[in-house]
């Protein structure tokens, strides 16, 4: 028996070790609810969170047929309030079990799952809130035992100090990368992201456009309506821009009131059409929204259609000295070169 509990505390070791070794929230998801079984026996599990307004999302699950997965993902959408054991388990803060479902009124009253029996569940808890729950689940009566839920409630303890330590690592990237005031990429960012792009482009020679954007006349906005006018101008402008891209598109701020998004496999005309759509459109946001003369953006396009042939520092001037060319004949307005050599 001392054996077999020191092999048991020898086993739940390495499974928080596992757990705290990563630092990226996917990874310490993923570590938890590959390491589960290693702490406690199960048929099917699944870690969940509780969202700000109290909705229940289930991040990762293991052991379920498709169409358990897919009732998993309907429960997923509905109020914590019409589970009734998560619940319990989040008012309380203590682990819930139930031996057999098929006893319970409490189960019973909750939406439907056919396939567990025998359930356990324990929080995950961080600074004295509830932010989530391991699950585990038997299609099998008594299968689970107050011996499992300790150990259960043990390592889920332990998961909620690697969440919470991936989360302040998670954040911390982010703001290490992020504008603070538009939220897209930081120019520092910008460029680590711009070239690698232009790394994967130049080893299959793929096409390639820059587009430069820059807010026309934004010191008159700063200095007639004020910096906060200033600031929602910046992130609306973002926002838009954003909007328009694709999510393999890279967008970050360049500097001050100037926008650079470089679009991957995409050419001069592709790129020219983006650029006109987001002057068109912005030209239509401001005048009835919160400011009494419209906002406008001259933008410059460079592409190329051979990557090979042109540095990304070279192709990002184009579209810099295109940006100029744009605001120099009246701004509201693209102007574009495509690399001769491409």
């Amino acid at each position: 028996s001392a054996r077999r509990r020191a092999e048991e505390a020898e086993t739940v070791r390495e499974a928080v070790s596992a757990v705290s070794s990563a630092l990226e929230l996917d990874l310490v998801l993923d570590q938890i609810i590959t390491n589960l079984e290693k702490v406690v026996p199960y048929h099917s599990a699944s870690l969940a969170f509780v969202d700000e307004k109290g909705v229940v999302q289930v991040e990762r699950s293991r052991g379920h047929s498709a169409e358990e997965e897919k009732a998993l993902r309907d429960i997923s959408q509905l109020p914590i309030h019409t589970r009734s054991i998560w619940w319990r388990v989040m008012e309380s803060g203590s682990a819930a079990l139930i031996p057999d479902t098929s006893q319970d009124t409490e189960w019973g009253a909750q939406p439907h799952m056919p396939w567990v029996r025998s359930f356990a569940c324990a929080p995950t808890t961080v600074k004295g809130k509830v932010i989530g729950f391991l699950n585990l689940e038997s299609p099998q009566p008594g299968f689970f035992t107050r011996e499992h839920v300790w150990r259960l409630q043990a390592f889920a303890d332990h998961a909620a100090v690697a969440i919470e330590k991936a989360r302040l690592f998670d954040e911390t990237q982010r703001l290490a990368t992020t504008d603070g005031l538009t939220g897209v990429n930081n120019r520092r960012q910008l460029f680590l992201l711009c070239e690698h792009e232009y790394a994967r482009a130049q080893r299959s020679n793929l096409p390639l456009a820059v587009i430069m954007a820059d807010i026309d006349h934004f010191k008159r906005v700063n200095d007639t309506y004020g910096h906060p006018v200033g600031d929602i101008v910046l992130q609306t402008v973002a926002k838009l821009i954003q909007r328009n891209l694709r999510t393999v598109d890279v967008l970050g701020r360049y500097g001050g009131e100037e926008f650079l998004a470089l679009l991957p496999e995409t050419s001069y005309e592709q790129a020219m059409a983006v650029a006109e759509r987001l002057r068109g459109q912005l030209e239509r946001t401001f005048p009835d929204e919160i400011l009494p003369v419209p906002v406008t953006i001259s933008l410059g396009v460079a592409a190329t259609r051979a990557v090979n042939s042109v540095t990304l520092t070279w192709l990002i001037k184009l579209a810099d000295d295109a940006l100029y060319a744009a605001k120099a004949t009246g701004r509201n307005r693209v102007c574009g070169v495509q690399e001769p050599n491409g």
